[in-house]
């Protein structure tokens, strides 16, 4: 039988926090023959791959352990999206969890022309334990009267994750392997291409998000990085606005190139508002 929703999951030298995100994959009220779960392990082999096929035998899912020796996270989506045979997919973080009804609202919600995004709630620990985050922001904003304007709800483009996207809408798109920062907001904007409407799962649908934080001298590291990536970010949404003109909403363009702007430029010394 073949799955209704494929969930891609990347992960690298994982440990106890990837069996929560699966524990909570396996508690999922829609039917198991409705989803199939491709778990893509990447980089190190051993002792990861054997101890994931170990406590895969506690799962009634179905679950497809794939492995590259390639490290990083776009390409290992990429390997989830070539293996994937649902008619919709949709992309989970190996840290973050789901809440039981998840798959289920995101199938009831679904639609073949759109995506269909869940409420996120970000945490730091425990659950319970909420954070603030622009997800969560702008799954309060959305405007059901305007859910055929991408531009509207342009913060819900910015993450390919908490959302059920057709096979259809992406087609040959891939993650850019070149980008280590924004490789999630490009891929959306390549999406919105064929995006007619954008639908919202009930607020108990949710997709909690692991908020972790780094120290100042490993942020300073991650802001060189970022900036070599906006300047690339900059390029590439260029390139594909002006090759494919009349597939993109012009005014989604501008926003992203000015959200680029602002974090190469600004982000360190203005306060978003």
């Amino acid at each position: 039988m073949t799955p209704e929703i494929s969930i891609i999951i990347p992960t690298y030298a994982p440990g106890e926090l990837l069996r929560m995100c699966l524990d909570s994959l396996e508690q999922q009220t829609l039917g198991k023959d409705a989803y199939e779960v491709c778990l893509v392990l990447n980089g190190d082999k051993e002792p990861y791959y054997a101890n994931i096929k170990e406590y895969l035998k506690n799962y009634k899912m179905k679950v497809h352990l794939i492995y590259s020796e390639h490290k990083g996270v776009s390409f290992a989506r990429n390997l989830g999206i070539d293996f994937a045979k649902g008619k919709y997919l949709t992309f989970i973080d190996d840290d973050d969890l789901v809440s039981p009804n998840y798959l289920e609202q995101l199938t009831k919600n679904s639609c073949d022309n759109g995506i269909t995004v869940a409420n996120m709630i970000a945490f730091r620990g425990q659950v319970e334990n909420v954070a603030d985050h622009y997800l969560s922001s702008a799954y309060q904003r959305y405007d059901v009267g305007k859910k055929k304007n991408v531009f509207r709800h342009r913060s819900l483009l910015s993450s390919a994750c908490c959302k059920l996207i057709p096979r259809t809408l992406i087609g040959d798109i891939r993650f850019r392997t070149n980008l280590s920062h924004g490789e999630d907001s490009f891929f959306m904007f390549m999406v919105s291409a064929g995006i007619r409407q954008i639908n919202v799962t009930p607020s108990s649908a949710i997709y909690y998000i692991r908020k972790r934080d780094d120290s100042s001298s490993r942020r300073k590291e991650n802001r060189r990085k970022k900036q070599k990536m906006e300047i690339k970010l900059f390029y590439f949404y260029t390139k594909e606005y002006f090759s494919h003109i009349k597939k993109y909403n012009l005014l989604f363009y501008v926003s992203r190139i000015v959200a680029t702007a602002y974090k190469l430029f600004l982000e360190d010394y203005v306060r978003p508002l």
